[in-house]
């Protein structure tokens, strides 16, 4: 058996970097206990939900997504949701297609292929694939699919109903502007916020509540304003994200336990449902002590408890921002005037960071200082110990297609025979050569630093939500008690204080 970076622990090494960088590249009225969750009761009318997920294509449709809409779902259920008013549409639709992905039993003694993996740029070696479980699925995740379903439903809306619309899939960037921010949907096709803004803007009664837990979701919460601009706001349209148009989000994991999950919907759900993923009963959060949660509420719960990558956002934060409230109120101002719901979510902050009672912003300003140049030097050396594991990389490349040309195409007829014929060969060849050694000892040397780097993307996470949140604060603090900013506020922050049935 190999020893190192490419043995046995080599599975547990490519993994964490597999999910790590999955995660950069790219997330229902709590009653008191959890026997009151489980009490059946018959639907509320009034409630229709929409939930999708896209995929991109198999080896990106992590098994996550699968297990976020089934959670949902049974969120939307007990809180009294008719189950024929939810709709799914998730990947290529019905039928048994191997559509989605996840970390199976891989061989610990098949070492060698992760490594060969590396070398030749495959890809995908960890993965396993199965069809979807999903037994209620409506359709397709495709472009004609999402928009067909989403204008449908805007269409039917009635004075006193609520579309609640949910999102787990992967999300791209825009090259030009927020603007071309996408939801990425099967086949890898896309939905830009360009697309909803011109879908909600068709709202004509009822309200519209988005969640959306993909990488830049943030972009989406513009959608408030129909003509693009801050001029006016909307139809009755709010939402919910897990990260701001410019930062990515957790949750897109392969991995199949969902107790180790952690991310936006987890967070966002447990408190709507008052139970975890797992049926342990989550915490209380009725902030306001109105004998419901809201969605606001279960939003704060996520800001001030979800311990990943995500800086949760929602639309009246960007509201605020965007028509830029100037921020003219002192700090203990901005304490007395906030919402139980923002005072909740800046105590869960307040305790994690280990923050000092009055004004935070020069405090946070410093760490979040500290944090980028410590963030430099990791990348430093990350990018000059990855400069030398490329060139052992490509001597050993080298030696490999010399004994073994056809490594260098998985489609040759030759390849499958080879790396399952020649394995013990390949694996001797590889153990003898100074240069494997050599690459060996590097990637471990990585492997600790993409480790650092990890924790620290995820403490700056927590800092950025901080900054953000008081910010929010501070700017409340600062509307005027009447005209159209504060109007425009108190409208979405309406909306987002919409809660699930029971």
């Amino acid at each position: 058996m190999a020893s190192g970076i490419f043995s046995r622990g080599h599975f547990l090494f490519r993994f964490g970097l597999f999910v790590f960088r999955l995660v950069l590249l790219s997330g229902l009225l709590l009653l008191s206990s959890a026997s009151s969750f489980a009490q059946a009761a018959g639907p509320a009318p009034g409630w229709r939900a929409l939930l999708v997920s896209g995929g991109g294509v198999p080896s990106s449709n992590a098994v996550a997504h699968e297990k976020n809409l089934l959670f949902v779902e049974r969120v939307l259920a007990k809180r009294g949701v008719d189950k024929a008013n939810v709709t799914m549409h998730a990947g290529p639709g019905p039928g048994q297609a191997r559509d989605v992905s996840y970390i199976g039993e891989f061989p610990p003694h098949r070492w060698e292929l992760f490594l060969l993996d590396r070398l030749f740029g495959h890809g995908g070696v960890e993965l396993s694939y199965r069809p979807h479980r999903l037994s209620r699925l409506e359709s397709a995740a495709r472009r004609a699919d999402v928009l067909g379903a989403v204008g449908k439903a805007v269409a039917s809306l009635e004075s006193g109903e609520t579309l609640f619309l949910y999102t787990t899939d992967h999300g791209i960037r825009g090259e030009g502007s927020d603007e071309d921010n996408a939801l990425v949907l099967w086949g890898d096709e896309l939905l830009t916020v360009a697309d909803m803004r011109e879908l909600l803007a068709r709202v004509r009664h009822g309200r519209v509540v988005l969640a959306m837990s993909q990488c830049f979701s943030g972009a989406f919460a513009d959608v408030i304003f129909p003509a693009g601009d801050t001029n006016a706001t909307g139809p009755d349209v709010c939402g919910f994200f897990a990260a701001p148009p410019d930062r990515v989000a957790a949750g897109c994991t392969p991995e199949l336990n969902e107790a180790e999950y952690d991310d936006y919907t987890t967070r966002l759900f447990a408190a709507l449902g008052g139970v975890e993923r797992t049926g342990r009963r989550a915490p209380a959060t009725d902030y306001d002590r109105d004998g419901r949660v809201s969605l606001a509420e279960a939003h704060a719960y996520a800001v001030g408890s979800d311990d990943t990558v995500d800086v949760p956002l929602r639309t009246s934060e960007h509201y605020l921002r965007r028509v830029g409230v100037p921020v003219v109120a002192s700090w203990e101002q901005a304490v007395s005037g906030a919402s139980p719901e923002d005072l909740a979510a800046w105590k869960m902050l307040r305790i994690r960071l280990a923050l000092k009672p009055g004004d935070p912003r020069a405090v946070v300003a410093e760490r979040l200082a500290g944090i980028d140049g410590e963030r430099e030097r990791i990348g430093r050396q990350i990018r000059s110990i990855d400069a030398e594991a490329a060139g052992y990389e490509a001597e050993l490349r080298i030696a490999l297609l010399e004994q073994w040309p056809m490594l260098d195409s998985p489609f040759h007829p030759d390849f499958a025979s080879v790396l399952s014929q020649q394995n013990d060969r390949i694996r001797g060849f590889l153990l003898k050569d100074a240069s494997y050694r050599a690459l060996n000892r590097v990637l471990e040397s990585m492997n600790t630093l993409y480790e650092r780097l990890a924790v620290l993307e995820t403490e700056e996470a927590w800092w950025l939500r901080a900054r953000r949140l008081a910010s929010h604060m501070l700017r409340v603090a600062s509307l005027e008690k009447e005209g159209p900013w504060r109007d425009g506020f108190n409208r979405l922050q309406a909306c987002e204080r919409t809660a699930l049935p029971r």
